[in-house]
């Protein structure tokens, strides 16, 4: 769409083997969901990634698979394949096959303000698939975002309460009457 800037996510899937038949699907859907969504610029997975062939003297783009593996068989073969690209290898799936990559590539015009929703929509892309996988989390600008802006609000919450009973502990010393403590307390609530 004109816009050459992008900010990277990645979605990372942990099981025993990323190539089974059922795993592979679930990789599949949530890349359709992650493509699906307005911020999406672009969807690297196992279910769109190539194979630089040649045969015949021509060198083409194949798909690693045009579908989902059926079956174990054609899992095994999609690992192979996988296997044998260096480009796959390390990027998308690691050396055991314990972890699969997805590299989600979104509209960086948004800001941090507009993190929540990039974070929101990788989190809605995985929820229904995530029971394939040991563990199913994102890294990167959004997660960071979005989680540093709860832990300060969860902070900011507690030292709030914390001042307050502070400030409340050194009128009462300072003044030594309960009412010297309530009644500024009181017209503090009254105030808000």
């Amino acid at each position: 769409t004109g816009n050459c800037q992008a900010e990277s996510l990645r979605l990372l899937l942990e099981a025993d083997d990323v190539f089974t038949p059922s795993r592979l699907k679930a990789i599949a859907d949530i890349t359709d969901r992650l493509r699906q969504s307005d911020l999406t610029i672009d969807v690297q997975s196992l279910a769109t990634a190539f194979n630089i062939e040649s045969g015949f003297g021509l060198i083409g783009y194949v798909p690693l698979a045009a579908s989902p593996p059926a079956n174990m068989p054609d899992a095994s073969r999609m690992r192979r394949r996988a296997m044998e690209n260096p480009l796959i290898v390390g990027s998308l799936v690691s050396r055991r096959s314990d972890t699969a990559a997805i590299v989600v590539s979104i509209d960086a015009s948004w800001s941090g303000a507009d993190a929540r929703p990039a974070w929101e929509m990788v989190e809605r892309a995985i929820a229904p698939d995530a029971r394939h996988f040991a563990n199913a989390y994102q890294i990167g600008p959004a997660r960071f975002i979005t989680e540093t802006e709860a832990a300060i609000g969860k902070d900011l919450a507690t030292i709030g309460v914390i001042s307050g009973l502070l400030m409340l502990a050194v009128l009462f010393v300072s003044m030594r009457s309960i009412v010297a403590v309530v009644l500024p307390a009181a017209i503090g609530v009254v105030s808000l």
